[in-house]
């Protein structure tokens, strides 16, 4: 199948990766080295966090604060690194 005959995908099947997953990634990077070393820390599979990084999945509250918390992130930076 040739590229021009692919459908087009919605923003919700494609994901939209904004400026605060951008920063979450390199903070994770930052503390962990890879995504994937950070993944089985928090609890997540591979496939889940990279769903969440590239905002085709959403990050709830209690999964917010158990990274914030890895990853040394205070309350008050939160929508820095989640959004709102």
């Amino acid at each position: 199948m040739r590229e021009r005959d692919l459908p087009e995908l919605s923003v919700k099947q494609s994901g939209v990766e904004t400026p605060e997953l951008t920063e979450l990634r390199e903070r994770i990077i930052q503390y962990y080295g890879s995504v994937y070393k950070f993944a089985p820390a928090v609890g997540f599979t591979q496939s889940m966090l990279s769903r969440m990084l590239h905002g085709r999945r959403k990050i709830y509250p209690d999964s917010r604060k158990r990274m914030g918390e890895l990853l040394e992130i205070p309350e008050s930076e939160h929508t820095k690194y989640f959004g709102r």
